[in-house]
């Protein structure tokens, strides 16, 4: 099995560790370090809420990343902030509360494949 390279950003750093340490045992997965970001093939953005800024940071991690997906971590999103996320480079959304380990995957793998999945 092909092992997705992925690299997490997120705006806090309890967040940052915890969707690492859900990640990093899969094996599905290759949770790469600060050194390995231009390998990713997708990039897990987690954010505390999504706010007007928040395209404008997905579309610097986007920039930073190359060619990798963005998949976006936030607790609450509703249909006006899908439209400029998605604009921004999005390939899938995760609401926090849905954010388990498999779930993760499955839109890793989702994403990775070119395949959009929105709540």
């Amino acid at each position: 099995m092909d092992r997705i390279p992925v690299c997490i950003r997120a705006d806090d750093q309890i967040s940052q560790l915890g969707v690492t340490a859900e990640l990093r045992p899969r094996p599905e997965v290759r949770v790469l370090g600060a050194d390995e970001m231009d390998e990713a093939r997708v990039a897990v953005v987690v954010t505390g809420a999504v706010t007007e800024e928040t395209p404008q940071v997905l579309r610097s991690v986007a920039a930073q990343m190359g060619e990798a997906r963005l998949v976006l971590v936030t607790p609450e999103i509703d249909e006006s902030d899908l439209v400029p996320v998605v604009e921004a480079g999005v390939m899938g959304v995760v609401r926090r509360r849905e954010a388990t380990p498999e779930r993760l995957v499955t839109v890793l793998q989702s994403a990775a494949a070119g395949r959009a999945p929105y709540p």
